[in-house]
């Protein structure tokens, strides 16, 4: 299809494409220093403006040649005002956030409903009379849809011409007023490790998640303390943190301590099945509470046993010592449900063969589109699942399967990543370069997930 890239875009043109646009953002805001972009680019470009985290124009350009596009794109998106447009007060800190359409290929209605990955994929109409009709992958995480949603959005927006309905990816550059230019990168690894060290208060104790879209911190969540190990585990597995490592080791382990001595410690859950995993996680960030995790497991076995994702965590932590009643209710449901990651995790502590259970793991990751890689569980992939998967397939290479499955969820969650330059344009800056989407159009950040993801990748 005109208009769209046959590959991504290089390194060189994302970094031209955010220089041109940094300099438009200069430009509009002070109406000096114009500077005709340089961008060879040969697509459409869809310029959208964001303004406090909303949306406030959007607008693409075909017109003129590949350097031209660029500028009426963005001269465009200044005067449209179907979102509420680009208001005085805005100018000096609106975000760029600019879309080239790749690979576009065209699809029945029920085959792109079922090829549809909310984030990741737009959707267009060519129709049989006038311009095609396009909705960006942006507009999902913007307005909330799902897949019928944005189904039903496009053909509200394109009237009831006939067509031929396509789906595509994007390339997306992101530029922010007086961002730094960015410089050379760190690995996805030591950029998750910092935002995780950043959630690490210095008392010790651990923010829950943070807000894409405003920045502001959750400080306390549903089973806090469980992911807040999780954080914890990560942290000290990639090394470089050992003073937050140990800080938050001490909170984690006064505030246990007085959860089970009765007190009330916020964030500390009440289900025994529930404390149980959360025991068990502690004892894997490096918490000395095995002793209480394996008496506690003993005397709420019953309850643990008819919650076998906790019971796998107390295997996983406890290994051989595991009460049999425990380990025995973890082997039974494999029979009925396949995919049990914690098993996995506790068949390695326990060293015991694996391989029926890898092959649960390699079965759930997701072989092609929608979402190639990830594990979904419900309407949408949850990052924090694929990546602990990726972590019980990383530890039996050898089991058929597992290698490809691995390197397809490792790549899935990679691309949940926020990093420089690819940032949504609503998302804050601060406090989220380096964190993992919790899901494709999620805009809340919590440690554990990020954690999950760090643990998970090479």
């Amino acid at each position: 299809m005109a208009g769209a890239l046959d590959e991504p875009l290089s390194a060189r043109a994302r970094r031209v494409v955010a220089e041109d646009v940094r300099c438009l953002l200069h430009w509009q805001a002070s109406l000096a220093g114009w500077h005709s972009p340089r961008s060879a680019v040969d697509a459409i470009p869809f310029v959208a403006l964001y303004a406090h985290g909303t949306l406030r124009a959007c607008m693409g350009s075909a017109e003129g040649r590949p350097r031209e596009r660029l500028a009426r794109a963005f001269l465009s998106a200044l005067g449209d005002v179907r979102f509420g447009g680009v208001r005085p007060g805005d100018r000096a800190g609106l975000t760029a956030e600019v879309s080239f359409m790749r690979r576009p290929r065209t699809l029945s209605e029920d085959s792109l409903l079922r090829e549809l990955e909310l984030g990741s994929h737009g959707i267009g109409l060519a129709r049989d009379a006038g311009v095609p009709v396009f909705l960006l992958p942006t507009v999902a995480r913007d307005s909330r849809l799902d897949a019928a949603g944005m189904l039903a959005a496009l053909l509200r927006k394109a009237g009831p011409t006939p067509g031929t309905l396509f789906l595509f990816e994007a390339d997306r550059v992101v530029v922010r007023p007086r961002e730094a230019r960015p410089s050379a990168a760190p690995s996805p690894r030591d950029h998750a490790a910092a935002w995780l060290a950043s959630l690490v208060r210095p008392d010790g104790s651990v923010i829950f998640a943070r807000d894409a879209l405003t920045g502001e911190s959750a400080e306390i969540g549903k089973m806090h303390h469980a992911r807040a190990a999780n954080v914890v585990q990560a942290l000290a597995a990639h090394g470089g943190y050992e003073v937050k490592v140990k800080r938050a080791r001490a909170r984690l382990l006064l505030d246990a301590r007085a959860a089970l001595g009765g007190r009330n410690v916020a964030g500390w859950p009440t289900h025994p099945a529930e404390i149980a995993g959360t025991l068990a996680l502690l004892v894997r960030a490096g918490i000395p509470l095995r002793a209480e995790t394996l008496a506690y497991a003993t005397a709420s076995h019953a309850a643990l046993c008819g919650i076998v994702w906790h019971a796998g965590q107390v295997a996983a932590a406890l290994g051989r010592d595991t009460p049999r009643a425990l380990w025995d209710a973890c082997v039974r449901d494999l029979e009925r449900q396949p995919w049990s990651p914690w098993t996995v995790l506790a068949l390695h502590a326990r060293r015991e063969s694996a391989t029926r259970a890898v092959l649960g793991l390699v079965a759930a990751v997701r072989e092609g589109p929608p979402y190639d890689g990830a594990v979904v569980m419900s309407k949408l992939p949850e990052v924090a699942l694929t990546a602990i998967t990726a972590e019980g397939l990383a530890l039996y290479p050898n089991v058929p399967g597992a290698r490809s499955a691995l390197r397809r969820a490792r790549a899935f969650v990679l691309r949940q990543q926020l990093t420089e330059g690819t940032i949504p344009g609503p998302y804050a800056t601060k406090g989220t370069l380096g964190a993992f989407l919790a899901a494709p159009t999620a805009s809340i950040l919590r440690g554990d997930v990020t954690a999950h993801a760090l643990l998970a990748l090479p």
